[in-house]
């Protein structure tokens, strides 16, 4: 629960301008990048360029990256950087960068190598695919997916069944392959001997606080973060849409750019409220079910045998 709340924050300082340092080392990271591009060392500047785009990114950033991967024949990287581009260019009313981002992705497109993952039914309701190391989501099976030319290893698996797995090459542009995963075979469970301790009596109950009532304190807690943050990013989206309203002097729902961007903001901020609130919210009631649950079976009295003698 900790984890996913710090994703929330995460995401949601995301859009946060970078503070003068981070754009410092961006600028320095593009410029090395720049440098090892114009001297045909791609394969060290791709690592250079997309760290400058994480931490401040920038229309430039990602079309040298994506000329970059296009000079390494890796083509699907190319032309999905060059997408980005043009749609970030796109946002920032930068027409010519635009236009060479778009005009780049339609050459690349027909030469694109793709690659079909199809799955035997039945398969298991677990299964899980991997290509080259990364899980494949169930809505790309099936699908012809661009992919960089080269070697690419396809992993199924899934609990209690023997895993498969295969690689296919791919070279020729305009390439497609199919994989097709087989029903994966069933591993036979092992015959598990009685235990004889199981018919042994349980031990009496602890006087102290119980494993359950530890947890339920410890979800309650991550729980009232959770609403606390909620609360948090409530109010800051709030404020921000109030801010908007100072650059839409016509009409509320038409505003000037800068109006814009605080109202994506402010969407932003309220979506990232709504999902800490619930999460929170979910987490504190469940912390509450286990205190209660922990409390009654802690102050449960135990059965014991009497013997009578008549």
């Amino acid at each position: 629960m900790l984890i996913l709340v710090s994703v929330l924050l995460v995401c949601a300082s995301a859009r946060a301008e970078p503070d003068a340092e981070t754009r410092a080392a961006a600028q320095v990271l593009f410029e090395e990048g720049r440098r090892l591009r114009d001297q045909d060392r791609c394969d060290l500047a791709v690592d250079k360029l997309a760290e400058s785009h994480r931490l401040d990114p920038a229309v430039g950033t990602l079309l040298n990256l994506a000329d970059c991967f296009r000079n390494l024949g890796k083509s699907a990287s190319a032309w999905l950087h060059y997408v980005e581009a043009g749609t970030m260019a796109r946002t920032r009313s930068d027409a010519r960068r635009e236009a060479y981002a778009r005009r780049a992705a339609r050459e690349l497109e027909p030469k694109l190598v793709r690659l079909v993952i199809d799955v035997d039914e039945p398969a298991p309701a677990d299964l899980s695919i991997e290509r080259d190391g990364k899980r494949i989501d169930r809505a790309q099976w099936g699908s012809a997916v661009p992919v960089d030319p080269g070697a690419h290893r396809v992993v199924a698996s899934a609990p209690r069944h023997r895993s498969w797995e295969t690689t296919v090459t791919l070279s020729t542009p305009g390439e497609q392959a199919r994989v097709r995963v087989p029903t994966l075979a069933v591993i036979p469970e092992a015959r598990v001997s009685p235990d004889p301790r199981r018919h042994e009596a349980p031990p009496a109950p602890s006087s102290g606080p119980g494993t359950m009532s530890i947890v339920g304190w410890s979800i309650g807690a991550v729980g009232v973060v959770g609403v606390g943050i909620g609360i948090g990013f409530a109010v800051r989206s709030r404020l921000l849409f109030d801010a908007s309203l100072e650059y839409c002097p016509d009409d509320p729902d038409v505003c000037l750019p800068p109006g814009a961007e605080l109202r994506d903001e402010a969407r932003t901020n309220e979506l990232v409220a709504i999902v800490a609130l619930a999460t929170g919210g979910a987490a504190l009631a469940t912390g509450i079910v286990l205190l209660i649950t922990g409390q009654t079976q802690r102050i449960r009295p135990t059965r014991t045998g009497v013997a009578l003698d008549w």
